[in-house]
């Protein structure tokens, strides 16, 4: 199957479900190939980011048609009521969730330029979502209040290694519904592939002492290198520390946001006791957003967290995509990445080790 990426990789779903979403699947991806995007109402950042969507609009469909699958295992009598597109950047999951018969998606995202760009685009697929909402988990919850769920579903695209804290998503996301629910949370920080693992902390490395902007750089970002941010936050909350004491606050203080900086600095000053050390070695993340760089989450700490919700979780491992510029390096390309996903989905769990990306599944039945 042209949008699949190997007869393994899918769960086991009723033959019609399956073909009704590749039918959606590919009628999406033929309304986003028309697209003349410069027509587009969009931002000149949302212009970018559907362009490179629309360049290599196979692959990319092909992840959204593997999500998709996933959030509608294990299968019930009907389909889910509710989809959310958390952190859902251009929109076009949440798209192809509607064109596939979803009878309400909710599209979210925390920055408010990223949802009209959305919005927009969605409007000129005719594919609008039933609510637009700026903001975290948090306001997710606030807005389903009014559209309670017997069902609903929940897929994130490399948005859970950003979310400062992942214990408050996942106990907030887990009582989005009163009956079943579904979760598929990929990203490409991958903490099983070493390969990936060194890439990533170079990345981490770079951005907290080096001044931005950086490749990958968002529009919304910090562009000071984190560390320098941190120091400044600092001496703002206490000019009377020595250079030495801001210093060691500064190391201590990596991974923290602004408010939980300031209350650091507040209680080393009357215990005159440093905060504890960071646990991973790089990790780090923009203490103006709170939002962590590419974070190499505890693979068991999320397990935990999700079985404390009384969900089931699978670890799954991602997929490659076969890009390339040129005609003959795309060919090789295309079938160096159909190799290495058949080894991903043979290996099953263990696929993840050589896998580009991760991917949690993770499931709570009928209560």
């Amino acid at each position: 199957m042209r949008l699949t990426y190997n007869s393994l990789s899918l769960p086991k779903l009723q033959p019609g479900r399956l073909r009704n979403l590749l039918e959606a699947a590919d009628r999406l991806g033929r309304k986003i190939s028309d697209l003349e995007i410069e027509r587009l109402p969009l931002s000149v950042y949302g212009k970018e980011d559907v362009g490179k969507f629309q360049r290599h609009v196979e692959e990319a469909i092909r992840k959204y048609v593997h999500i998709l699958a996933w959030l509608e295992f294990p299968e019930y009598s009907v389909v889910p009521d509710v989809f959310v597109d958390y952190g859902g950047g251009h929109g076009v999951l949440g798209c192809l969730a509607r064109e596939a018969g979803f009878p309400c998606v909710i599209y979210s995202d925390l920055f408010e330029g990223c949802a009209d760009d959305a919005r927009k685009l969605a409007e000129s697929l005719g594919l609008v979502a039933d609510s637009y909402v700026c903001g975290d988990i948090q306001a997710v919850a606030a807005a389903m209040k009014s559209k309670p769920s017997n069902w609903a579903t929940l897929a994130s695209v490399n948005v859970i290694e950003h979310i400062y804290d992942i214990d408050d998503f996942i106990s907030t996301a887990c009582a989005l519904s009163s009956g079943p629910m579904t979760l598929v949370l990929s990203t490409s920080a991958n903490p099983l592939n070493p390969l990936v693992v060194r890439r990533h902390r170079r990345q981490h490395s770079e951005w907290e002492f080096t001044d931005g902007p950086h490749k990958g750089s968002y529009p919304m970002d910090t562009l000071k290198a984190f560390c320098s941010v941190r120091r400044d936050i600092i001496r703002a909350a206490a000019p009377e520390l020595s250079a030495s004491e801001v210093e060691s606050l500064m190391t201590a203080t990596r991974g923290m946001r602004k408010t939980d900086i300031e209350n650091s600095v507040l209680v080393y000053r009357q215990t005159m006791v440093m905060p504890a050390a960071p646990k991973d070695p790089t990790n780090t993340c923009d203490p103006l957003t709170g939002s962590w760089q590419e974070r190499l989450l505890d693979i068991n700490e999320v397990r935990q967290r999700f079985g404390a919700c009384g969900f089931d979780v699978r670890l799954m491992g991602g997929y490659y995509a076969g890009y390339g510029s040129q005609s003959m390096t795309r060919t090789l390309s295309k079938a160096a990445a159909y190799c290495a996903n058949y080894g991903i989905s043979l290996l099953g769990s263990q696929g993840a080790r050589i896998a580009p990306c991760i991917m949690f599944h993770a499931t709570r039945g009928r209560r």
